[in-house]
């Protein structure tokens, strides 16, 4: 499992529990309010009549019972706690959302780069792109995988040459090498090519054969 995978599952994980810790404080804070307002209503100021004739005052004092602070402070603790794991579970969350999107970005980088190809060709050889416009080093140099490619040997009037052999990054020549496509307005041999990914050389060779003198150059 790559980098950014382990982020996101770890994200989401962060996710999860902010959602859970969420729903815990409203929770707590629900139960709190139903407590006091129970609390409210249970509460009884008794009520009393004066006697006919009777004059008096009184005062009525409402005792809070010593504990009831403490059942104040318990109550809140979980709400307390709750909301530092909101915190801290959001901060998770976030953290690893910009870290997985700064790793999709290097790796989506990576994946995809831009090769500077070296260009090696023996003498006589030119390369077009498929409208048959000569490339020059420069721009082929700056090619993308995936770029199509005609590689050309150009060929000699007036002889009997009947076809030619061009290789890429090989040492070693095949019978797939061998071509006998020509192109008669440019005079050349040539074969089509795909630049792969990850291909940063291109080392182009090629022959020419001579129905008397078979492959020239060898």
């Amino acid at each position: 499992m790559d980098i950014v995978s382990i982020l996101v599952s770890l994200n989401k994980i962060s996710l999860v529990a902010l959602m859970i810790t969420l729903g815990f404080v409203f929770y707590q804070v629900y139960l709190l309010k139903k407590e006091t307002d129970s609390k409210r209503k249970n509460l009884v100021i008794p009520e009393f009549k004066p006697e006919t004739g009777t004059t008096y005052t009184h005062e009525t004092k409402i005792l809070i019972p010593e504990n009831k602070k403490l059942y104040i402070k318990s109550s809140m603790l979980p709400i307390i706690i709750g909301i530092i794991l909101f915190i801290v579970f959001g901060i998770i969350f976030v953290v690893g959302l910009l870290n997985s999107k700064s790793k999709e970005k290097l790796v989506g980088r990576s994946v995809n780069p831009t090769p500077i190809i070296d260009f090696v060709a023996s003498r006589g050889i030119k390369t077009y792109d498929q409208n048959w416009v000569e490339l020059p080093d420069t721009m082929l140099k700056k090619a993308k995988p995936g770029t199509y490619l005609f590689l050309t040997i150009e060929s000699v009037k007036n002889t009997d040459i009947d076809m030619a052999r061009i290789r890429v990054n090989k040492n070693i020549w095949t019978q797939n090498d061998i071509t006998v496509k020509y192109n008669k307005q440019l005079n050349v041999f040539y074969r089509d090519y795909i630049i792969s990914t990850g291909e940063a050389f291109l080392k182009i060779e090629a022959q020419l054969h001579s129905k008397t003198d078979g492959w020239l150059g060898d």
